[in-house]
């Protein structure tokens, strides 16, 4: 497990029985598989609260390349170099952190000057590359705004943490970590850092395995944490909330992990309860299956229900639904309850709908918004305001937009939450 964000979605890569290594999207339970376009491998290494993943893949020529996932679609992401008033353009080797800003960070290898590996950050136009001070190689392993975190390796093959901004860097190791009486020397590898400065990371000694760690952004403290029972923990990730994601080690399997930040022991080898420990074995993993969805109908009031408002009865009928496997619904809107005329629309009933698609995505199920709703087995519900004397319904549908522009006005004030997803569509008699 990679990294998450406060919407409950996490990023990853498994490996199959093969050994060959696939990204995945994590929510709810659910697992989907995720493949770059023709590649030998894929992982997925984080993601932002928009739902834009980051990752690497191998492609069918066996070059390594990072990789922007957005809307299901991925893209390669390049870096550009400049040598001898020449300029050149280069792959990245992976693309490790993303943050809502959209600035990535990662590392690629310049074969066009130096032959040497590069950490490297884009914020829009802007390219910048971070490269510890002699190190011999250098990963940017997380980003927020300006501020880089990760870890570099020194002359002498040991790794450490870092903090950038602007060019400045700071390097830190954890409590034990460093050089040991008998003079064998640990490391420590930063990996992903959030807006309160939060790093989350992993270290050990020339003689342990991983152990995971927290800094602390509001006071500076490092904590270290190992996952209850397991030989090793490894951090990855850690969420705008502190939602810390990683792996664990436990009879020679490594699973997944997500933990609160808050609810991590402050000794310096305290265990962490887990909010979700994640076997992609073990869940519900299954990249044959079908949609099912269902045309929802409130137990309680009908639709009328949207002018006699009572969540709890819609809570059972989700619950009951997401039960039986269900992953979608399509909903109706009462087109003259929402706009009861041209120059209204009910931000009550906008709110109500509001709920409703929370609810459901709080159960893991999608919307399909029916946004014009005239008519419904058999009940029909006529907007005068859109039929002249004498025409027919259809007459008047053609000024639907001028009138209104439901769509619009519903994804606004619906789709800010970014904890569900939702379609839109009409239902008028005769389309």
């Amino acid at each position: 497990m990679a990294q998450s964000n406060d919407a409950g979605y996490a990023v990853g890569w498994y490996l199959d029985q093969n050994r060959v290594s696939h990204g995945f999207l994590y929510h709810q339970g659910h697992f989907t598989n995720y493949d770059f376009p023709g590649s030998l491998n894929t992982a997925l290494l984080g993601i932002n609260a928009k739902n834009q993943a980051v990752g690497r893949h191998t492609n069918a020529q066996g070059y390594v390349q990072g990789f922007e996932l957005q809307n299901g679609i991925g893209t390669n992401i390049f870096v550009q170099v400049q040598n001898a008033g020449q300029s050149y353009t280069l792959s990245t080797n992976e693309v490790d952190g993303i943050d809502d800003e959209d600035n990535m960070v990662g590392v690629f290898y310049d074969w066009a000057v130096s032959n040497e590996n590069h950490g490297f950050l884009l914020s829009g136009n802007r390219q910048a590359t971070v490269d510890y001070p002699d190190a011999t190689y250098t990963s940017a392993s997380g980003v927020t705004g300006s501020v880089v975190a990760g870890w570099f390796v020194d002359i002498a093959s040991h790794a450490h943490g870092f903090f950038w901004h602007d060019g400045e860097f700071a390097s830190f190791d954890f409590p034990g970590a460093g050089v040991a009486p008998d003079g064998s020397t640990g490391y420590t590898l930063g990996s992903k850092i959030n807006p309160g400065l939060s790093v989350a990371g992993y270290w050990g000694t020339a003689t342990s395995y991983n152990h995971g760690f927290l800094i602390d952004g509001e006071n500076q403290k490092m904590i270290s944490f190992d996952f209850p029972e397991a030989v090793s923990t490894t951090n990855y990730g850690i969420s705008n909330g502190g939602t810390i994601a990683g792996s664990y080690l436990l009879n020679n399997v490594t699973h997944g992990f997500l933990a609160a930040a808050g609810s991590i022991a402050t000794s310096r080898r305290g265990a962490v309860p887990a909010l979700a420990a994640l076997d992609v074995a073990t869940a519900s993993f299954d990249l044959t299956r079908h949609r099912f969805g269902i045309n929802y109908t409130p137990s309680r009031n009908w639709w009328y229900c949207w002018n006699d408002w009572d969540a709890d009865p819609i809570k059972s009928d989700l619950d009951a639904i997401a039960a039986l496997g269900a992953d979608h619904l399509r909903i109706f809107i009462i087109w003259p309850y929402f706009q009861p005329n041209p120059q209204r629309v009910s931000p009550v009933h906008l709110d109500r709908l509001d709920q409703m698609i929370r609810l459901m995505g709080e159960r893991g199920l999608d919307a399909l918004v029916t946004v014009f709703t005239g008519g419904l087995t058999g009940v029909g519900f006529l907007l005068s305001f859109l039929h002249p004397r004498g025409s027919a319904p259809m007459t008047a549908y053609s000024t639907i937009q001028r009138k209104w522009s439901p769509a619009h006005s519903l994804r606004r004030h619906c789709n800010s939450g970014g904890a569900h997803r939702s379609s839109w569509c009409e239902n008028w008699p005769g389309l």
